[in-house]
């Protein structure tokens, strides 16, 4: 593994800090420590309330060898899957091909003796069956916590059930599988199970094609090892999508039949045999404007009008992080595009002109907080990001880039649109952001692919170098969706197909997952008391939180999953969804005050302050800083609400 280092990848958590912290593999949470492999099956001992639902990482299993630990590394990765390989005393070897959404964990042993150990709960009883035409020895082992799993040697030896541990009497050349049994139905979920144990995955290929301007597909060729059939589990998103294998087949339904249920965070599991998938994206419609359903009036044409001609002169860019001035030049761009659409055209070159000003510096490098070039890792941070891990909100350290970045190439495409010669002289440092962020290339030596998307889940992981408690994790779906909106401006803006094709379906997964992760109109995926909230602040690989890092208030769970407002909010908020979202949201908004109580005289501050007349709001419906009413919500989250109302209304 060298640079440019994955840094959005979902395993991480592997390899930062201690190299202690879990990863999400669906169904299974997996550490690997100097100890070896530990597997874990959160699902069997899930918490659920109001706030969260949590899979708690406890080694069910470990898989490990009897000789010396010497060191591990990871071997090898793609984008749905990573390789952990172990080296032991005696020249022995094993490895962990952690593939995404496989029933079984698999280690590969190369001269050295396997070891299978519940080091929290005790092995209450080994069953070591006889399987007519098996290559191996198999067994159920039923821990004190009442799980029951498959173990699986390819060679045929007797592994030897001490206190607490399984181990062959020799090393091996072969693998070990291990996989957790669905308790009601056991015995035939394990001879189902065994007639697909012999081939595993290694890894995948993942590629994309575009049969026409509407259509984007998705296809993962597992690289595999072994005889048979290869059986998988897809994720709920997958299922809708998925056009080979097909999912309600005869021999898929007799699986699931069997084999169900299996649970992750992210919900039930279906079975799935084949070793090609193809997933089918229909591409969401989107373009550089709002799309009106109906045509406004001329006097909201000349309220918003007046409005923008104010808002391009008032509001400058002014941030000296990233993320900030990110979203003023972001607001700014959009201005640019609303004056274009109204036709104002002094509006519009004054917004493009407060770009470029605004910009400049740091394009040039001569802003204080400058931008530059990561070797170590390959990425473009700022100095005080790469300084500070805390500061900027971890972005020196990788995280959050899409978020921050979006912005920029959002700004960056309505300059290629306006002011092709500006764009041109800076076409190369505008280029560095997307390829930060939205690289299509994965040959590229300098930046990542697609730094912080993962394939398989559809949408994109914000943390970066960070351990975290349970994976890697995203809060605001809205403003990754909007770094994919954001290339895609790009790719149009400079003509280039490969981009925007590339974006486009990026943003289409991000929106589709986050319609099925973060949005909650039932409880077909979450428990019902924690879909009650209507909206998933922050998604982990072993947790979901209905909270926010800064409050679990309601507005701050749905306003980060909104903003910003762009023509991609009408595609990623439907009004089916909106319908049952917004009565949750309605219920934080304060009630009209008494027209006694809107008089600044009943407020003691606005009266302070030598205010009279209407302040609680005023005649113009603005609600003062000085209103004692103001604490219950920040105008800026009451907008959002507002905003999340004119979907459906």
């Amino acid at each position: 593994v060298s640079k440019p280092y994955p840094t959005g990848a979902f395993w991480t958590n592997l390899v930062v800090k201690n190299g202690d912290g879990p990863i999400g593999l669906y169904p299974y949470g997996i550490k690997t420590l100097d100890t070896g492999i530990q597997v874990s099956y959160g699902a069997s001992r899930r918490s659920v309330s109001r706030l969260a639902i949590t899979d708690p990482f406890l080694c069910d299993l470990q898989i490990s060898s009897t000789q010396q630990y010497l060191s591990r590394s990871v071997e090898g990765y793609d984008n749905i899957s990573v390789t952990m390989g172990y080296r032991t005393a005696t020249n022995g070897r094993y490895r962990a091909h952690l593939v995404k959404s496989s029933p079984f964990v698999t280690a590969v042993f190369d001269n050295a003796t396997p070891i299978i150990s519940s080091p929290f709960s005790k092995i209450i009883s080994v069953d070591a069956k006889v399987v007519q035409n098996s290559v191996g020895a198999q067994y159920i082992v039923t821990l004190g916590n009442y799980q029951k799993w498959l173990v699986y040697c390819s060679e045929p030896v007797a592994l030897i059930w001490k206190e607490n541990t399984l181990s062959s009497p020799t090393p091996i050349k072969g693998i070990v599988r291990v996989a957790i049994l669905p308790v009601a139905n056991s015995e035939q979920a394990f001879n189902l199970l065994l007639g697909y144990v012999q081939k595993y995955p290694t890894g995948a290929v993942v590629s994309f094609s575009y049969p026409s301007g509407t259509i984007a597909n998705v296809v993962y060729t597992y690289t595999t090892v072994g005889p048979g059939s290869l059986l998988m589990l897809a994720l709920p998103h997958h299922v809708s999508i998925l056009q080979y294998p097909v999912v309600d087949n005869e021999e898929n339904k007799h699986i699931q039949s069997l084999l169900s249920p299996i649970w992750t965070i992210k919900g039930k599991l279906r079975p799935v045999v084949g070793d090609v998938w193809k997933l089918q994206y229909n591409l969401v419609q989107v373009g550089w404007q709002y799309t009106l359903s109906e045509k406004l009036s001329t006097q909201q044409l000349d309220e918003i009008a007046k409005n923008l001609i104010q808002d391009v002169k008032s509001i400058y860019p002014t941030a000296a992080d990233p993320y900030t001035f990110g979203k003023e030049i972001g607001r700014m761009a959009r201005l640019a595009l609303i004056a274009d659409n109204l036709g104002i055209a002094d509006a519009r070159q004054q917004a493009i002109t407060n770009l470029e000003l605004t910009l400049t510096p740091w394009l040039q490098g001569t802003n204080v907080n400058f931008l530059q070039y990561d070797r170590i890792y390959g990425g473009l941070v700022t100095i005080n990001g790469i300084n500070d891990q805390n500061s900027e909100f971890g972005s020196g350290w990788y995280s959050d880039h899409h978020f921050h970045y979006g912005y920029f190439m959002q700004a960056a495409a309505t300059l290629a649109r306006f002011d092709p010669g500006f764009f041109d002289n800076n076409k190369a440092a505008f280029d560095v952001f997307v390829r930060d962020v939205c690289n299509p290339d994965s040959t590229d030596s300098d930046f990542p692919f697609a730094r912080h998307k993962d394939l398989f889940d559809g949408h994109s992981w914000a943390s970066g170098l960070f351990q975290q408690a349970n994976g890697k994790g995203q809060e605001s779906s809205s403003e990754s969706a909007n770094s994919y909106y954001g290339a895609y401006l790009y790719g149009l803006g400079t003509a280039n197909p490969d981009l925007y094709r590339f974006a486009h379906l990026m943003l289409t997964m991000e929106i589709q997952s986050a319609q099925t992760y973060w949005h909650m109109p039932n409880d077909n995926i979450y428990d019902n008391l924690f879909a009650s909230n209507r909206m998933v602040g922050n998604i982990g690989a072993l947790d979901v939180t209905a909270s926010t890092w800064f409050g679990s208030e309601l507005e701050y769970v749905h306003g980060i999953n909104m903003m910003p407002l762009s023509p991609v909010t009408a595609a990623l908020f439907d009004s089916q969804y909106v319908q049952t979202q917004y009565p949750v949201l309605a219920t934080r908004l304060p009630p009209p005050l008494p027209v006694n109580q809107q008089q600044c005289s009943a407020n003691p501050v606005c009266r302070n302050l030598g205010m009279i007349g209407l302040c609680c709001p005023t005649a113009d419906g603005n609600l003062l800083a000085c209103c004692d009413a103001i604490g219950q919500m920040q105008d800026e989250w009451k907008s959002l609400i507002f905003i999340d109302l004119a979907v459906v209304d």
